[in-house]
């Protein structure tokens, strides 16, 4: 069994804008070296969970089909597509309606559907590959001139219903926060949002600041990564990646969710 990372997230969690505010930063001139420190604070805190915060999509691969295959990095937000290979060696894809995607369980899994047998797989390594979407939230733009969402890393349907958050800066005008919003007119990567579910699309007037996200990420991750990289700005050279697994604060805040079965 391999995991691998087919696309990357296209946003970091935290904004740097955020990370500043914490660390009490004004100035520009050492922005790119926060921006490093989040990559390193949320990759050690990824890795310390055994989850995926911003979309990403992963390819499982295992040697055969069955019924309760766990997805790591969760959450677990779809199943791009699954492939095998079959007795006569030719790739094939496994139609939809085989099998369901449990995104309440931790981690994800496969399972069968109702009625439904799994095909005959060829004997051989890495005969399947599971592609799927994982991650709390998904990044998005917005044209205010036409009220557009784009997302990056999962797409939505219809009647979908969504929460937002920001970090560093603010929504786009005419959305907010902590508030329930429905999803219309979904085209590949695109959508609008209304206030009520099949109501009228929202007229957003400004484009925000900061970073955009559908979703929101746990407070307990968020304040992880930033007393990560706090300590990092901070101390530098004299700082050392041992004291920081050794803390208890980080500790109280990482392992509450840590998933124990993460490959």
């Amino acid at each position: 069994m391999g995991l691998s990372v087919f696309t990357l997230p296209t946003a970091r969690p935290i904004h740097v804008d955020e990370a500043k505010d914490h660390i009490r930063l004004e100035e520009a001139a050492d922005d790119t070296l926060v921006g490093a420190y989040i990559d390193a604070a949320v990759a050690l805190c990824q890795t310390t969970q055994g989850r995926q915060y911003v979309d990403a999509t992963y390819d499982l691969t295992c040697d055969g089909l069955t019924d309760g295959t766990r997805l790591p990095r969760p959450p677990l937000a779809a199943i791009t597509s699954i492939t095998y290979v079959d007795t006569d060696g030719a790739t094939q894809a496994l139609a939809t309606t085989v099998y369901t995607a449990l995104t309440d369980t931790l981690p994800g899994q496969v399972v069968l559907a109702y009625n439904q047998t799994w095909p005959q797989v060829r004997a051989q390594a890495e005969a399947v590959k599971v592609r799927y979407v994982a991650g709390y939230v998904t990044p998005f733009t917005v044209d205010a001139g036409t009220d557009v969402v784009t997302t990056s890393g999962r797409t939505f349907t219809d009647g979908d219903k969504i929460r937002l958050s920001n970090s560093g800066g603010a929504l786009p005008a005419g959305l907010a926060g902590l508030t329930d919003y429905y999803v219309r007119d979904v085209s590949n990567s695109t959508m609008k949002l209304a206030a009520t579910s099949g109501g009228s699309a929202i007229d957003i007037t400004g484009v925000g600041t900061g970073a955009h996200f559908v979703g929101a990420l746990p407070e307990t991750i968020r304040a992880a990564i930033l007393l990560l990289v706090g300590g990092m700005y901070e101390n530098r050279e004299a700082y050392s990646i041992q004291d920081v697994r050794e803390s208890s604060a980080l500790r109280s805040l990482l392992w509450a969710d840590k998933v124990v079965e993460a490959l």
